[in-house]
């Protein structure tokens, strides 16, 4: 039978009457207003209930910590509640105090979690890999923070690491229901990253490139008797150069095919990274967002739809 958090609101609120000094009756009650209005908190659907008891359970947190500076559950249950009000930084402040708590324990895990999932929102890359990869020591099968490692991985570039995840997630048992289209896509961003490397033409070094902008004279050897003496006062004669018209400066250049099929490629492989990133970035929003798993899924399989016909349109081109 679920709680009636109003009723406990109202308990524990009397506990910080008669027990003013009690740092853990400040804590229940903060805990109490929390829970009441935690379903709404969460989806970010804050109406005036939310609003009235948010407040409430701000002031009771803080008390708890100013009795006890080392209440760790406290500190975790307000970075948790500044998640979900989108003040990313406090929250980090906050949440960071419970990793001084048992690694083992729940309120360890949470207060990981919410520190590496702000970082995520705040699109801090290194910082939410850093306490992804600290959860991965003590947690190295939950479903949830391998799937958000595995998308930060992509957003930084390193897809060995992401592939490396998304191919764990495959093999545990009701891990993540994206985790397969994931691991496809990551692996042709390997091999597009690896064609594009190979494909990449080579830089002229400075001798090639005289070679081919001064062409090559051949010169016959000249014999004395076969050039004629000097006239003095003879009439110059013009010199196969001045005859020459003067080449016209900055004359047009002929459209090279194979320098157009190139660049064509280029942008379209650089248009499909924007695509994948922009991708990754949707992707560890939505897996950061505290939404129900089945619409998680649902918003994450839209998403990808719409990166495979962006790409399959840029690919066309």
């Amino acid at each position: 039978m679920a709680k009636d958090w109003n009723k406990e609101i109202e308990k524990f609120k009397k506990e910080t009457e008669t027990e003013p000094e009690d740092s853990n009756s400040w804590y229940n009650f903060g805990m109490a207003n929390i829970q009441s209005v935690g379903a709404k908190l969460q989806s970010g659907n804050l109406d005036a209930e939310c609003n009235q008891k948010i407040p409430v359970a701000e002031t009771a947190l803080k008390k708890a910590i100013e009795l006890y500076p080392q209440h760790g559950r406290a500190h975790v249950l307000l970075g948790q509640m500044y998640r979900y009000t989108k003040q990313y930084d406090e929250s980090i402040r906050y949440a960071k105090k419970g990793l001084e708590l048992p690694p083992d324990s729940s309120d360890w895990f949470a207060a990981a979690e919410t520190v590496a999932s702000c970082y995520m929102l705040k699109e801090d890359m290194p910082h939410s890999i850093e306490y992804l990869e600290l959860i991965k020591e003590h947690y190295p099968d939950d479903p949830l923070t391998i799937f958000k490692r595995a998308c930060c991985y992509w957003q930084a570039g390193n897809l060995d690491g992401a592939e490396e995840e998304f191919e764990h997630l495959t093999k545990i048992p009701g891990g993540n229901p994206n985790a397969p289209s994931c691991l496809q896509q990551v692996k042709a961003a390997q091999a597009k990253r690896s064609g594009a490397k190979k494909e990449a033409p080579k830089e002229p070094t400075r001798d090639e490139e005289t070679t081919k902008t001064v062409p090559e004279v051949i010169k016959e050897p000249v014999k004395d008797d076969d050039t004629p003496k000097k006239v003095k006062n003879a009439p110059k004669t013009p010199s196969k150069d001045e005859d020459t018209p003067k080449k016209v400066k900055d004359a047009p250049k002929g459209p090279n095919k194979a320098e157009e099929t190139a660049k064509k490629v280029q942008d379209a492989q650089e248009k499909a990274q924007e695509l994948g990133k922009k991708l990754t970035a949707d992707i560890q929003k939505v897996m950061a967002s505290d939404m129900p798993a089945d619409k998680k899924g649902a918003e994450v399989t839209r998403l990808q739809k719409d990166f495979n016909d962006k790409l399959t349109a840029l690919m066309k081109k």
